[in-house]
């Protein structure tokens, strides 16, 4: 008899054949399971625990990695082994305070990477030259920020939770309203700003109980008009917000997981009662965190689990399974591999036979975007290319025998393969 494990479904009987409740570091391939990869620290330890992780491409096609803390921000500095953390926070102003549970919301804007949280104002640092952040001039303080064509998209400001607001055409340091387009919206229905998700023709915004189209207008004294897209569904974790392509938004709502602005679900009767009731910390929604896995086409979700420690599940969106990974991370994020050669790998490994990863690993090519988190016990930024994690597979409970009637006999197990 041939037993099955197939796709992740605790929310399912456990005596559903069809599915199992139990997999663990593994993920979905057409005709089972392949095993995931550890993670492969290669940074020295940042300052405090990160609470903001992102890449910015450079004018010349480099690649720069940024993280934040509660009170610094960072640039990975890859031209020695291990990586140490450079402090690039602003010269004037102090040290930032960013609000328990949120994080840095980075997005681009030219060749500038801005920073958003709400206790400070913007950040801002030019990826091609810039040495250290520093204010964005005249920008409003606001927990989240975004792209929406030529505009610098600013929501959830201070004082104003359900508001957006933007700056001038192709000018991120000009916000006087009614002034080259500059303007803001306070959207009365479905409460405080969740986040958006840019586009050349707009934006899609995110609230915690609705989802609104950001939509160009011809007026020049206010660019945008709003367009209710779904009055009933939200986001209940701002960070949870990812995008794999046009129309491949993921993010958790209030009672599951779901895609795209009309709110297709992708979690309901296979993980949404089991995350939600049993597994996540919902005191720490807050945290949870989305990345896209360029290579698998897997959505993760970092989050804190209930008995404190990390893990992730993820959504293969073309096989639309789930799968799930005990691996101790937080702070995920698709980044580029700096890349070592053959000097350099004395800085991570003694000799050569301590080298656990293969020769044409992914974390030694450089330049190429890979899954990326930080150890949550050593906040060390490292690249999921390590050894196959060790997995674990259960399969529902079935009788391996059943009479002639149809009825569950008694099985004598002799060996399994």
């Amino acid at each position: 008899m041939i037993v099955v494990f197939g796709p992740l479904e605790p929310d399912k009987s456990k005596y559903n054949t069809n599915s199992t409740s139990v997999a663990v570091n593994c993920i979905p391939v057409a005709d089972g399971w392949a095993p995931t990869q550890l993670l492969a620290p290669v940074s020295d330890a940042l300052a405090d625990e990160p609470r903001g992780l992102t890449l910015a491409r450079t004018s010349t096609g480099g690649y720069q990695i940024y993280a934040g803390t509660e009170t610094n921000l960072y640039k990975l500095d890859t031209t020695t082994v291990p990586y140490p953390w450079e402090d690039v926070s602003r010269l004037v102003g102090g040290a930032y305070a960013l609000p328990p549970g949120d994080q840095w919301s980075f997005v681009r804007y030219g060749s500038r990477l801005l920073g958003f949280e709400l206790a400070d104002s913007p950040q801002f640092i030019d990826v091609d030259s810039g040495t250290d952040f520093a204010n964005l001039p005249n920008a409003p303080l606001a927990r989240f920020g975004w792209v929406a064509g030529d505009f610098l998209v600013a929501g959830y400001n201070t004082s104003f939770p359900n508001r957006v607001r933007w700056s001038a055409f192709n000018n991120s340091e000009a916000w006087e309203l009614q002034v080259r387009g500059a303007s803001l919206q306070d959207i009365n229905y479905g409460n405080e700003v969740q986040g958006g998700i840019g586009s050349e023709d707009g934006a899609i915004v995110f609230q915690r109980n609705a989802i609104s189209a950001m939509q160009k207008t011809l007026d020049v004294s206010a660019a945008f008009s709003f367009q209710v897209v779904n009055q009933y569904r939200g986001t209940i974790a701002p960070y949870s917000l990812a995008v794999a392509g046009a129309g491949l938004i993921f993010y958790l709502s209030e009672d599951g997981f779901y895609m795209g602005g009309q709110g297709q679900p992708i979690g309901a009767e296979k993980i949404d009662r089991w995350f939600l009731n049993e597994e996540i910390d919902r005191d720490y929604l807050q945290e949870v965190t989305a990345a896209v896995d360029p290579f698998s086409k897997i959505v993760w979700f970092a989050y804190r689990k209930v008995d404190g420690s990390k893990a992730r599940i993820g959504y293969h969106w073309q096989l639309d399974r789930w799968c799930y990974s005990d691996i101790n991370v937080t702070q995920i994020a698709a980044l580029a591999t700096p890349g070592l050669t053959w000097d350099g790998l004395d800085g991570l490994y003694a000799t050569i036979d301590d080298v656990d990863q293969p020769y044409d690993s992914r974390l030694f090519a450089g330049g190429r975007p890979t899954m990326a988190g930080f150890d949550a016990d050593t906040y060390r930024l490292g690249w999921f290319t390590g050894d196959n994690a060790a997995v674990t597979l259960e399969s529902a409970d079935a009788a391996l025998s059943v009479s002639k009637a149809g009825k569950p006999q008694r099985t004598f197990l002799t060996g399994a393969r």
